[in-house]
């Protein structure tokens, strides 16, 4: 019976993992996004905002803000 309960759990955890994942995807391919660490410095940008500014990717990754 626990077990039953906890993989219901589970599952239902997954499924919102799962949901949200698609969610940020589905930003990432519409919109021009820009990711940073909590020192300014690029992480991540996306295909859009490449395209967007003009940068390449290895111009932008690394560098601070």
């Amino acid at each position: 019976m626990f077990n039953r309960k906890l993989k219901a759990e589970l599952s239902s955890k997954q499924e919102v993992v799962s949901n949200l994942e698609a969610v940020i995807e589905s930003i990432n391919e519409s919109l021009a996004t820009i990711e940073f660490d909590t020192q300014g410095n690029i992480l991540t940008a996306n295909q859009i905002f490449l395209d967007v500014t003009g940068y390449k990717h290895d111009e932008v990754i690394g560098k601070h803000h």
